[in-house]
Formats: structure tokens, sequence, C-alpha cells
């Protein structure tokens, strides 16, 4: 005769149960932001290698008379020659970066169609500078309001030379990208 098990048994094999499903939703959230993460590094990834396609196009590599040579470029990036060669002749992912960045400057996020959130994808030091700059602006407006006891944004809110350069920054990288220079060259 099998003996039946008591309540308190019972309690703990449901606790455990309950207990391993909670480590497994969670081992499934860290999996899922763990993706994300890859999916989002795959990106920067291919823009960095869209900017190289570009100063690759920049300095002539591959013709006569270049300002880097393709063995040169190979060197200093470790990239194959095949790769490179990949990366200069294909403008495509380049071409849309500059889109979405023309589009960024030329409209709000709001009424962008994406283009912004795309580009944080692909630049995410450019995710950020906006959110630094909204996030500083926000202090801001925050303690303004609480010290002088009405909405700032009811007439405008106070300057600040901080917030200032950091959309400055922002605006800047985005104004290299849609006009089709890379943020990585130092001067043009």
């Amino acid at each position: 005769m099998t003996k039946r098990p008591t309540i308190d048994e019972l309690a703990e094999e449901y606790r455990q149960a309950l207990a391993e499903e909670r480590r497994r939703e969670r081992i499934m959230l860290a999996l899922e932001a763990a993706a994300a993460a890859a999916a989002d590094a795959l990106r920067a990834r291919n823009a960095a290698l869209a900017e190289i396609g570009e100063l690759l196009r920049l300095a002539g590599a591959g013709q006569p008379g270049a300002l880097v040579s393709m063995t040169e470029a190979e060197q200093v990036t470790g990239i194959s020659r095949q790769s490179l060669i990949k990366y200069r002749d294909d403008r495509t992912l380049w071409d849309e970066i500059m889109q979405l960045a023309q589009l960024s400057r030329v409209y709000t996020e709001d009424d962008d169609g994406g283009a912004r959130a795309r580009l944080h994808a692909y630049y995410p030091q450019l995710a950020w500078l906006d959110y630094a700059t909204y996030a500083a602006q926000g202090a801001i407006e925050e303690e303004w309001t609480e010290k002088h006891g009405f909405d700032v944004m009811s007439w405008g809110a106070p300057d600040s030379p901080a917030v200032d350069r950091l959309a400055d920054l922002s605006a800047n990288l985005v104004e290299r990208l849609a006009e089709g220079r890379p943020t990585t060259l130092a001067s043009d």
C-alpha cells in the first residue's frame, strides 16, 4: 500500500514547482533580453561596417592613387580584403542610414515614421545622447516646478547650457549622417 502524501508534503511540492516555474520565467525573460541585446549589437556592428565601406569609398581604396590601399585597410581593420571590398561596393545600408538621418533631422520623433528609433538601433550613442538630453531637461523642469510652484511648460523651459550641449551633440551626429559623412571621421 502506498503512503498518501501529507498536506505539508503536497504544499512543499507545490512550492518547489512554483519556484521552478518562476525561475523558468526569469530565464525566458533573460533570454529574450539577451537576444534583443545581440540584435542591437548586430545592428550597431552593421552600421560600423557600412561606415567602413563609406570610408573606403572616400579614400578610393582599390583604385589607383588611393589615399588608403586595401592592404592598409585590411591591416588597420583586421577585416579580410574580400569583406572590405563587399562593404565598399555595397552602399545599401549606408544609404538607408543617411535616409533615416535625413528624416530624423527634418521631422520630430513623433512624426518621422520611426526613423529616429531605427537610427538609434544603428547608433546606440545617439540613443544615449537623446535620452540624456530628455532626462536632463526633465530634471531641470521638475526642479523648476518644485521651486517655483507652477508648471514650467506653461510658459517655456529654462535654458540649460548642459542640455543645449547634449542636444547639439545629437544634432551634429544626425547632421553628419544625413550628409553622408561617417561619424568616425574626425574632420572633413
